[in-house]
């Protein structure tokens, strides 16, 4: 197994919600998870945008979802994730939120910000995609990719950095004003 520390899940910031509003979001609903969302795309540096696509189609947005493979909450985490990421209650859409971006975060890294890998690690495992050298031909895990890579895209977009959030931020409010 790999082992976590490979990997910084230390936040690599703290700030507030508001300069998040700086990113421009997909045509996915507004929920009222979005909060957590932007906290924790922000703090480990994933693209909020990516955290939504994942959690419409792990869950439809629903914190009580349950899979046939024990998969919990609105990121789906299955229990081993979950413990390897320090989520605590899988059911608790801020623990679920934080681990799967961690999780987010960690793949990432592992797969050299490839959207498609990345994903097909998170639904198949890492594991698993190492094995197939790519995209396991599994028909729920191609279909998930397609899936996912319809809302979001086949390219990473890497989170804007702090200062590049704030300098948009207040472009924005100036524009709107």
């Amino acid at each position: 197994d790999l082992i976590i520390s490979q990997v910084s899940t230390t936040p690599v910031a703290s700030v507030e919600i508001a300069h998040l509003a700086a990113v421009p979001l997909l045509p996915l609903p507004l929920t009222p998870y979005d909060p957590s969302i932007y906290k924790y795309a922000l703090t480990y540096g994933v693209d909020p945008n990516l955290v939504r696509a994942v959690m419409i189609t792990e869950s439809s947005n629903n914190p009580a979802a349950i899979s046939r493979k024990r998969a919990c909450g609105l990121m789906q985490l299955m229990p081993a994730t979950a413990k390897r990421f320090g989520v605590k209650d899988r059911f608790d859409p801020d623990q679920n939120i934080e681990g799967a971006v961690k999780y987010l975060r960690f793949l990432l890294n592992t797969f050299d910000n490839d959207v498609k890998l990345t994903l097909a690690a998170y639904n198949a495992g890492e594991h698993a995609v190492k094995r197939a050298g790519g995209i396991p031909r599994y028909r729920e895990t191609i279909h998930y990719v397609e899936k996912i890579t319809a809302i979001y895209g086949n390219s990473y977009r890497p989170f804007a950095s702090l200062s590049e959030a704030s300098s948009s931020l207040n472009q924005n409010s100036i524009a709107t004003d």
